[in-house]
């Protein structure tokens, strides 16, 4: 495998080829999860990645009970 191609395969494992069309909390589990210190910082990632993307959705408990954002 070349570089461009080692590239193309990670940029397309962290959702920044395209917007995909995924639940929340499968995004932040496929990109190991966001980091941020700043507030507005996770939901700019996650609206560049995720097609539809809501901001209330990343604030709404997960089916385990929990938040996906602290």
């Amino acid at each position: 495998m070349n570089r461009r191609a080692l590239n193309r395969a990670l940029l397309a494992r962290q959702l920044l080829l395209e917007r995909v069309d995924l639940p929340v909390t499968a995004a932040i589990e496929q990109v190991a999860g966001l980091q941020s210190q700043e507030p507005l910082p996770p939901f700019g990632a996650l609206w560049n990645r995720l097609a539809g993307f809501d901001p209330a959705s990343l604030r709404s408990p997960s089916p385990g009970g929990t938040s996906s954002a602290r």
